[in-house]
């Protein structure tokens, strides 16, 4: 059934409270109400001293009403919340962490998506973090996706974001698993990494760096569970990087998808930010040896021989290069769903001309 998606707690300084739709819809758990999305980030104290108190009672009193319906609710399988704030937001941690641990009980919970500017910091930043992690050792058991966006990771969180990386390992059907937007250092990525050796785990999501990747080649290089992998890095991916990558990547064989964007290119950087060694480098791996892979993205565009093996490999060119025994019908089953790309057809009937022949 298709879902529909609920917003939910925008708010507006004339308007602060819940859709009655909303409220509705989660209280009779309509099965077309399967996601929800919480957005805090626009409560702010641009107003006076005396409005700003009455708001945040307000806010208070609405909380504990939220809480309320969502945990009434047995339907809502994807959450999304955005706690992106200010220094003069309303909400405190303890409210959010009641939020959070509302989002928790729900028994179908599948997903969820936390977008927040900083980790650590201020003290009530750094116990959104705490929350965080005791939600998702409430959910451990239903959770299949984690994404959380941000932009800082503040000194001094290390300790508490280890143990949302714990909590997070616990999570045994994990499927799909990203951490994004941050300035993630070296010391950062080798907290992550073990998660990414988590067998339910099909897509990984990483960045920005501006430590390199250099332990994520080694983890790609023996990783038969990975599907999916797109790594963002501040301006330029440099090329030991990219040989380290390419090289796991030849003895990488479950692979499907590799994105590599830069998040922030100056002006005198390339639109891809891969030197054209390190293209060389991803493109001989393709070519020679890695026979899984068909999709590679960047900002650029990519070249036109790697495109082309990017296809071959998407109709299956591993079929007839790693079995002893190859078919003719299978041969010519290849080049018949290349048939519209005159270069995909063209390799295979180079390969084995024989086919051409009755």
């Amino acid at each position: 059934m298709m879902s529909t998606r609920t917003r939910m707690a925008d708010f507006y300084p004339d308007n602060n409270s819940l859709s009655d739709v909303t409220v509705k819809m989660l209280q009779e758990n309509d099965p077309t109400c399967r996601a929800l999305s919480l957005n805090l980030n626009r409560m702010e104290k641009e107003i006076s001293p005396q409005l700003a108190h009455w708001r945040e009672s307000l806010f208070s009193f609405q909380v504990e009403s939220w809480c309320d319906v969502i945990k009434s609710n047995e339907v809502v399988e994807e959450v999304s919340i955005d706690l992106s704030l200010t220094g003069m937001t309303i909400w405190k941690k303890d409210q959010i962490k009641m939020l959070l641990d509302a989002v928790a009980s729900l028994p179908n919970l599948r997903k969820i998506t936390i977008r927040q500017n900083n980790l650590g910091g201020m003290r009530r930043r750094l116990g959104t973090v705490e929350a965080i992690t005791s939600a998702i050792r409430s959910c451990y058991s239903t959770l299949e996706e984690f994404e959380l966006w941000g932009q800082i990771i503040a000194p001094g969180v290390e300790h508490s974001l280890q143990k949302l990386l714990w909590s997070l390992h616990a999570c045994k059907r994990l499927e799909l698993l990203k951490i994004h937007g941050f300035d993630l250092t070296s010391f950062h990525i080798s907290m992550i990494l073990p998660l990414m050796k988590m067998p339910s785990l099909r897509e990984f999501g990483l960045g920005n760096s501006t430590g390199g990747f250099m332990g994520v080649a080694d983890v790609l290089a023996t990783n038969t569970t990975l599907e999916k992998l797109t790594l963002s890095f501040m301006d330029v991916l440099d090329d030991d990087c990219c040989f380290a990558l390419a090289r796991a990547l030849r003895c990488n064989t479950q692979l499907r998808a590799l994105s590599l964007f830069n998040a922030a290119p100056s002006i005198n950087i390339s639109i891809s930010g891969i030197s054209l060694d390190g293209q060389t480098a991803f493109l001989q791996a393709i070519m020679t040896q890695n026979m899984t892979l068909h999709e590679f993205q960047t900002r650029g565009q990519v070249g036109a021989k790697l495109l082309m093996y990017l296809k071959l490999n998407k109709v299956g060119r591993r079929q007839l290069f790693e079995k002893r025994e190859v078919t003719r019908e299978l041969w010519v089953d290849k080049v018949t769903m290349s048939k519209e790309d005159v270069d995909c057809s063209f390799y295979f009937l180079t390969m084995n001309p024989a086919i051409c022949t009755t």
